[in-house]
Formats: C-alpha cells, structure tokens, sequence
C-alpha cells in the first residue's frame, strides 16, 4: 500500500551525530519495499550553506516534502542532521538526502558535522548537489570551498581502494544571465585549485574528472521568478538528474538490504576518525547475510519432506537410488541459497556455500545408513 510523501520522509542521522536511527530506516524500508531493489537503486544527496533554500529544492525536484523554513517559527532552521525520503516518480528507486546547512550559526562555528556529514555523503551518495548563490561564487566559507576540500581529499583515499565515479552537480541560484559564463569559468578554476591542493604531489596526474562528473546549473530566484525557477527545475530533472540516473552502474552498488548496515558502520566510523575502509564494511555484511541465509536454508534442507520420507523408509528398507534422490534435494537447497546470495561478495558467498553443503551432508543419518 502506497504512503503519503510526508509519511516516508525521516531523519537519518540526528543533529547531535550520535544517533543513526536504523530502526527508522527499516520502517521506511519496509513500507516502500526499498530492500526488493536489489542493486537497482540511486542515492541522491544535497550539501550547502544554511537558509539556501535546499530542502525547497528537493521538494520540487524530487516530489519530497522536508520541512523548510516557510514551515519553521521565525529565526529557526529547518533542517538538522540527516533527513531521507525517496523521490515517488523516477526509476531507479531513488533515495533522497537533505543535509543541514553549512555555516549554521545555531552550532557554534562548530564545522564537525559539516564535514562529517561531507564525508558521510560522499561515500553512500552516487549524485551530490552543492547548493549556492551565485553572488558567493569565489568567496571562501560561502562557496562551500572547505566542504570540497575535504570531500577531495576523502576521494582520494576511498576511490584509490574501490573506484567509482560520482556526479556532482552544482545548483547556483539566482542566476545572473549576463555572468553565467564568467562564473561558471570562475568556479571551475577554484574546482581545479581545490582537487590540486587536496591530492599528494605524486598523485599530480590524477585529474578531477576522474573522479566526479562535474555539472553547473543555474536557476532564477524562486521567490521573484517562480514560475521560471519551476520551469528550470523541470528541466534540470529531465535533462540531468534523469538521465544521470539511468547511468548510474549498478553492477558497482551494494545490494539494497545491505545499505543501512553499511552505511551506520561508515558513520560510525567517521565519528571514531577512523580509516574508512568501504570493502571492509562489504565484507562484514556480506559474512552475516550469507550466515543467515546458508542457516536458513540448512533448516530447510532438515525439514525437507521427501528428505524425511527417505530417511523413514530406509529404516526399515533399502531406498533405491536414495543417494542421488538426496543429492536432488541438496542441488535443489544449494541453489536456492546461490540466488538469495548471488549478489554478495563473491568469496565469503563461496565460503559459506562450501560451509552449506558440509553441514547439509553432516544431517544425522543414522537412521538410513
């Protein structure tokens, strides 16, 4: 049964970086059947400074509904560590984070969650849009020019261990038709400053493309020109975001069940400053998931019926053929537990495949022979 937008729309990670709300996301997954997916899904996040009007955003593009600062008390912010919801109208499933603002006044100066929350979606998002004005393009804090250096940087050491490439998209708003080419040339410059300074000298020859697929769009006020910022966001949905989407390697990409395990593991760590290793954490979850399905299916082989008929027959007669009809049922479990696992790693779905077939052939038997 489908439910409303605002139904589905959660805070992930809470404004203190302490709670990552996994039962929250089960709940959401449940209801949206996001674990049926498989591989086939996208995760769309948006960082920038805070009051940029990014939840507004989203809501238009994505058909969310995050609270925004229209819908908060006067001088409050609207958003406050981690919200998700999904995008009802694409394919594939979409997941859709809206991050708190950069330079928040309410934290202190504190920039730790900023760039927590940066590294955070660099490593679980496969498109980011960086939200800005176009009047703070070149300036420091504004410009987000710290949150792309630490997400520079982070690439360099997670992309070298697993490569994968990710769109990043930057939403300049209140555009300025006359300026648009000098600031795009402008920001661009400051890109290619940034990714130098961020990547050791004997990494020099590693360029920023290499790593991100980078886009500039540029949207009109939305408060003077609604209608047109609307038109706009129609457009950037269907001439970007869409196609963008439908690119998105999903031979690359964890398996949906796996995305909440790994993605509290990543934020844990982060919060440790621990070395983020991404294949660790897929070889961790990939060794439960593939325990409870090889157990599953263990249980399954012990209750077989026909296996149960076989047993109760050769204890008083011989069973002809009865070990190729017990080889049958095996095959038969065997297989089973291949697809469920298929899309795990491919090692540990070995090894407990092996494991599988031992215990499975470790059934007492005393009884037939």
């Amino acid at each position: 049964m489908a439910h409303r937008d605002e139904d589905i729309t959660f805070q992930l990670i809470d404004e203190f970086y302490n709670d990552f709300k996994e039962k929250d996301f089960e709940s959401f997954a449940l209801r949206t059947n996001f674990y049926e997916c498989g591989r086939s899904y996208a995760v769309v996040a948006i960082l920038g400074p805070v009051s940029s009007g990014k939840s507004t955003l989203l809501n238009h593009l994505f058909s969310t509904r995050f609270g925004t600062m229209d819908d908060s008390k006067r001088g409050s912010q609207a958003t406050l560590g981690i919200w998700m919801s999904r995008c009802p109208d694409v394919r594939p499933f979409t997941l859709v984070m809206d991050v708190e603002g950069s330079d928040c006044a309410q934290k202190g100066g504190n920039t730790s969650f900023e760039k927590r929350s940066a590294l955070f979606t660099l490593l679980v998002a496969d498109i980011v849009l960086i939200n800005m004005w176009c009047k703070d393009i070149g300036r420091e804090h504004a410009a987000n020019k710290p949150l792309l250096r630490t997400m520079f940087q982070q690439a360099m050491n997670e992309f070298m261990k697993k490569p994968r490439k990710i769109t990043l998209m930057f939403i300049l708003r209140d555009e300025i038709e006359s300026r648009k080419s000098s600031l795009e040339g402008i920001l661009r410059e400051d890109l290619n400053e940034i990714w130098a300074s961020a990547i050791p000298s004997s990494s020099s020859n590693l360029l920023l493309q290499d790593y991100f697929e980078v886009q500039f769009i540029f949207l009109p006020n939305y408060e003077v020109h609604e209608e047109g910022f609307k038109l706009k966001v129609t457009e950037l949905k269907e001439k970007f975001i869409i196609p963008a989407l439908t690119h998105i390697d999903d031979k690359a990409k964890h398996r949906a069940s796996m995305f909440p395990a790994l993605a509290q593991e990543i934020w844990s760590d982060i919060l440790g400053n621990k070395d983020l290793d991404v294949p660790k954490y897929e070889i961790l979850v990939s060794i439960a998931r593939c325990e409870k399905i090889k157990n599953e299916h263990l249980n399954s082989f012990k209750k077989d019926k026909l296996l149960r008929c076989l047993r109760g027959i050769a204890y008083y007669d011989l069973v002809h053929d009865f070990g190729e009809k017990v080889d049958s049922i095996l095959n038969t479990c065997v297989s089973k537990y291949d697809e469920e696992a298929s899309l795990y790693d491919e090692s540990v779905v070995k090894e407990k495949r092996e494991r599988l077939i031992q215990e499975c052939l470790q059934v007492p038997v005393s009884a037939i022979f």
